[in-house]
């Protein structure tokens, strides 16, 4: 699989940009939230969004299209604004994003069910794509958990951590814990059962677990959630030998094309049309013996 190599400088220079964006979008966040959680309303999807999470979706396409013009922007709630059953309406849209150079995928809250129960677990993630000879590939991400006053993000390659109200950058390390835990989607219950001896947890935000495998707080993760909800985790794990693996074949996945996701699918619009193990190279094996269909 074809995935290009080296530091591309028009996203080297919107990495920068972009991380300081994304923290000023979270502090924000992070006032808004200590004066209490936020109302919550249902989409047609079934998910839950407030205010905060089509405020930042509108502050990151403006910003992109600023910063960053051959990118195409990709927003969970902007995506979903204007969808429609109509499959044929929307494919221009969906092959723009595909023949475009680069892509920004972002959600502007993953965890929001958490956030609006006022629980501390949620983050924004934007994900830097850029295409490649079979598809788009990440390049670069930056996430922010707003309540937990940290920011991760990729700089040429290398991911970091900082405080979102300043202090050093660090460089992030894996350090593996004596028993990290296996984390899951509450669609992983659906289809499969877990019959590892790492510890089964589910924290509802996708971006946490993907960090914590990344970290070594965790060992792997199953997920068919949309693009947004693990572009800017995956880019940052990746640079940290974290790969995705497809369940169904085992293949390593590094490139994503129009075939891998349910466009114009009802509730499923930008959803990933398989499961996915996310995890490090050598822990695959094992997790995929221990993940059991029902």
């Amino acid at each position: 699989m074809s995935v290009e190599q080296g530091v591309d400088r028009r996203i080297q220079q919107f990495e920068l940009s972009l991380v300081e964006q994304v923290k000023q979008l979270a502090r924000e966040v992070a006032v808004q939230m200590e004066k209490g959680a936020v109302a919550a309303s249902i989409k047609s999807d079934n998910s839950v969004v407030t205010e905060i999470d089509y405020r930042i979706d509108s502050a990151l396409k403006k910003f992109t299209h600023a910063q960053f013009p051959p990118a195409h922007f990709l927003g969970e709630e902007s995506a979903n604004e204007a969808f429609s059953e109509d499959v044929a309406k929307h494919k221009v849209a969906y092959q723009r994003y595909f023949d475009s150079a680069y892509g920004v995928v972002v959600d502007a809250v993953d965890g929001t069910q958490n956030l609006s129960l006022g629980y501390p677990i949620y983050g924004v993630s934007v994900g830097i794509t850029q295409k490649s000879d079979d598809g788009h590939h990440l390049k670069g991400g930056v996430v922010a958990l707003p309540a937990l006053n940290k920011v991760y993000f990729t700089l040429n390659g290398k991911s970091f951590v900082s405080d979102l109200n300043g202090g050093a950058q660090v460089e992030l390390r894996y350090s593996e814990l004596a028993r990290p835990v296996f984390t899951a989607q509450d669609v992983f219950f659906e289809r499969y059962s877990f019959k590892g001896q790492e510890s089964l947890r589910m924290f509802g935000c996708l971006v946490t677990d993907i960090l914590d495998i990344a970290a070594g707080r965790s060992v792997g993760t199953v997920m068919d959630f949309g693009y947004w909800d693990f572009a800017g985790a995956l880019a940052i794990a990746e640079t940290m030998g974290v790969r995705m693996y497809d369940i169904r074949t085992g293949q390593e996945r590094r490139s994503l094309n129009a075939d891998d996701f349910d466009l114009g699918v009802e509730r499923r619009n930008w959803c990933l049309n398989g499961d996915y193990l996310i995890c490090r190279p050598e822990n695959k094996e094992s997790l995929l013996a221990t993940i059991i269909p029902r």
